[in-house]
Protein backbone atom coordinates (compact mmCIF):
# COMPACT_ATOMS: atom_id res chain seq x y z
CA UNK A 1 0.00 0.00 0.00
CA UNK A 2 2.69 2.50 0.73
CA UNK A 3 4.56 2.08 -2.24
CA UNK A 4 1.43 2.47 -4.30
CA UNK A 5 1.11 6.32 -2.55
CA UNK A 6 4.76 6.62 -3.47
CA UNK A 7 4.37 5.92 -7.18
CA UNK A 8 1.03 8.07 -7.09
CA UNK A 9 2.75 10.99 -5.91
CA UNK A 10 5.74 10.20 -7.93
CA UNK A 11 3.67 9.64 -10.80
CA UNK A 12 1.29 13.00 -10.82
CA UNK A 13 4.72 15.04 -9.95
CA UNK A 14 6.47 13.74 -13.49
CA UNK A 15 3.07 14.39 -15.28
CA UNK A 16 2.86 17.64 -14.51
CA UNK A 17 6.85 18.31 -14.93
CA UNK A 18 6.24 16.59 -18.25
CA UNK A 19 3.33 18.55 -19.35
CA UNK A 20 5.20 22.06 -18.73
CA UNK A 21 7.98 20.78 -20.93
CA UNK A 22 4.76 19.54 -23.56
CA UNK A 23 3.85 22.72 -23.48
CA UNK A 24 6.51 24.66 -23.97
CA UNK A 25 7.99 22.28 -27.01
CA UNK A 26 4.62 22.86 -28.81
CA UNK A 27 4.66 26.33 -28.25
CA UNK A 28 7.95 26.65 -30.21
CA UNK A 29 6.82 24.24 -32.94
CA UNK A 30 9.16 21.15 -31.96
CA UNK A 31 7.22 18.43 -33.30
CA UNK A 32 9.18 15.33 -32.46
CA UNK A 33 10.21 16.87 -28.92
CA UNK A 34 6.28 17.32 -27.91
CA UNK A 35 5.22 14.11 -29.59
CA UNK A 36 7.76 12.40 -27.29
CA UNK A 37 6.65 14.32 -23.83
CA UNK A 38 2.99 13.59 -24.71
CA UNK A 39 4.05 9.55 -24.87
CA UNK A 40 5.90 10.51 -21.62
CA UNK A 41 2.51 11.87 -20.11
CA UNK A 42 0.29 8.97 -21.43
CA UNK A 43 2.91 6.17 -19.72
CA UNK A 44 2.28 8.00 -16.12
CA UNK A 45 -1.53 8.28 -16.19
CA UNK A 46 -1.61 4.53 -17.71
CA UNK A 47 0.70 4.18 -14.05
CA UNK A 48 -2.19 5.82 -12.53
CA UNK A 49 -4.76 3.72 -14.00
CA UNK A 50 -3.00 0.55 -13.14
CA UNK A 51 -2.59 1.43 -9.41
CA UNK A 52 -5.92 2.78 -8.48
CA UNK A 53 -7.91 0.38 -10.22
CA UNK A 54 -7.55 -1.55 -6.87
CA UNK A 55 -6.91 1.66 -4.79
CA UNK A 56 -9.68 4.15 -5.81
CA UNK A 57 -9.05 6.06 -2.97
CA UNK A 58 -5.32 6.93 -3.39
CA UNK A 59 -6.45 9.58 -6.23
CA UNK A 60 -5.99 12.75 -4.05
CA UNK A 61 -2.25 11.62 -3.39
CA UNK A 62 -1.81 11.52 -7.19
CA UNK A 63 -3.23 15.16 -7.33
CA UNK A 64 -1.41 16.26 -5.30
CA UNK A 65 1.52 15.24 -6.82
CA UNK A 66 0.60 17.13 -9.94
CA UNK A 67 0.41 20.07 -7.81
CA UNK A 68 3.53 20.05 -6.37
CA UNK A 69 4.66 18.71 -10.53
CA UNK A 70 3.51 21.71 -11.25
CA UNK A 71 4.63 23.77 -8.52
CA UNK A 72 8.84 22.79 -8.59
CA UNK A 73 8.38 22.70 -12.83
CA UNK A 74 9.68 25.86 -13.29
CA UNK A 75 12.58 25.08 -10.96
CA UNK A 76 13.12 21.58 -12.06
CA UNK A 77 13.22 22.99 -15.92
CA UNK A 78 15.85 26.10 -14.73
CA UNK A 79 18.06 23.06 -12.90
CA UNK A 80 17.80 20.81 -16.29
CA UNK A 81 18.90 23.26 -18.63
CA UNK A 82 21.72 24.87 -16.56
CA UNK A 83 22.96 21.60 -15.81
CA UNK A 84 22.73 19.54 -19.06
CA UNK A 85 22.42 21.81 -21.95
CA UNK A 86 25.46 23.33 -21.40
CA UNK A 87 27.12 25.25 -24.63
CA UNK A 88 30.24 26.26 -25.24
CA UNK A 89 31.39 29.58 -25.56
CA UNK A 90 33.72 30.64 -28.05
Amino acid sequence: MFINIILLFLSGFIVDIVWAFYVRAISENKKMLSSTYSVCIGICSLLFLNITIEHMMLSPIWLIGLFFGTYFSKNIEQFIIKNFNKKKNI
